[in-house]
């Protein structure tokens, strides 16, 4: 094996921890100040109806990407944890907001400092990168997920073709 294909096995063995590292945190509840351990589709939800407040559910499952049914299940958590409160439309009965409690502003301030701090710490390290550098790298991330979009595509076609 030559000196270019361990370098490229170096950095896709680097990769894979990498990916691990954030899936055990996508795992993992913590607790972003508000006293509460949340899970990431917790915080996300949080983080969702704090930069949307005008969203009804709806529209916060269109924002994540998820069913309603998930972002009612995790809204029926968050109220217990006290970390929202419901909102009925007046006008359409149907239309439910979510809209954050004290409780709620702090986890979702709490998450915001967590984003600002990670951001800050890559800043500092990207900010040193010659521009070409950092192209290649845009254009490394670009590839790899190009590359995974198409794999996982051709997977689940793969399983959906009858045997």
């Amino acid at each position: 094996m030559g000196r270019k294909a361990a370098f490229l096995d170096e950095i896709l063995e680097q990769f894979v921890r990498i990916v691990n590292k954030y899936n055990s945190l996508e795992k993992n509840p913590l607790d972003y100040g508000c006293g509460e351990n949340l899970y990431p589709s917790e915080i996300h939800a949080v983080e969702a109806i704090g930069k949307h407040p005008d969203a009804h559910m709806a529209e916060i499952a269109n924002i994540l990407g998820v069913t309603r049914g998930a972002v009612q299940q995790t809204a029926g958590k968050l109220l217990k944890k006290g970390l929202v409160e419901k909102l009925m439309d007046e006008e359409d009965r149907k239309k439910v907001y979510l809209s954050l409690t004290a409780k709620g502003k702090i986890a979702f301030q709490g998450h915001e400092d967590y984003h600002a701090e990670l951001s800050s710490y890559l800043a500092g390290h990207f900010d040193r990168l010659r521009s070409r550098e950092a192209e290649s790298l845009k254009d490394f991330f670009t590839k790899v997920e190009s590359f995974m979009d198409t794999y996982n595509e051709q997977k689940i076609q793969g399983k959906r073709q009858p045997r």
